[in-house]
């Protein structure tokens, strides 16, 4: 046998138990659980304190800007855990920042179904020009939990001179 064919067999034989290791009937101990178990999802986010809810809400009423011009667009994803709502707006001015949707302080749940946002932003402290359409158009994003969306028909987001909502099917 000439060194070809041995450096052949050598990595054929490599190729063979590297391809087997992932094997489980060959190596007993590497077993995967079958997929009939399925781990419940626990109702709590273990790695949030006890007290996050009651930190976000305080946070949020301390939140300056205010409402963006228009609503542009609306749209809910679902997501395994809940949605992500994501809306554009167009602001009156171009510099707009720290765009957030803040939940309405009237609600603390969902109100007959609807859950109530405000699209707001901040401005720079200096005049800025008004632009283009495009370059006023703000992107803002915010991710609900099934907790959060438990009784909820609609999602409502509201801006200065409009609102915009969306209804579960």
């Amino acid at each position: 046998m000439n060194r070809t064919a041995a450096r052949l067999v050598i990595v054929g034989v490599l190729a063979l138990a590297l391809s087997a290791a992932g094997c489980s009937r060959i190596f007993p101990g590497r077993e995967r659980p079958p997929a009939d178990d399925v781990v419940p999802i626990a109702e709590t986010n273990p790695l949030l304190p006890k007290n996050a809810e009651r930190v976000a809400k305080r946070y949020e009423a301390n939140v300056g800007g205010v409402a963006i011009d228009t609503i542009t667009s609306l749209v809910v994803e679902r997501t395994i855990d809940g949605a992500i709502i994501r809306a554009e707006g167009v602001a009156n001015r171009q510099g707009a920042y720290d765009a957030r949707l803040i939940r309405d302080t009237a609600q603390d749940g969902a109100s007959n179904g609807v859950l109530s946002y405000t699209f707001k932003v901040c401005y720079p402290e200096k005049n800025t020009a008004v632009g283009t359409q495009a370059s006023r158009t703000v992107s803002v994003a915010r991710d609900l939990s099934q907790r959060d969306l438990n009784g909820v028909r609609t999602i409502r987001v509201s801006g200065g001179t409009n609102s915009r909502e969306t209804s579960r099917r």
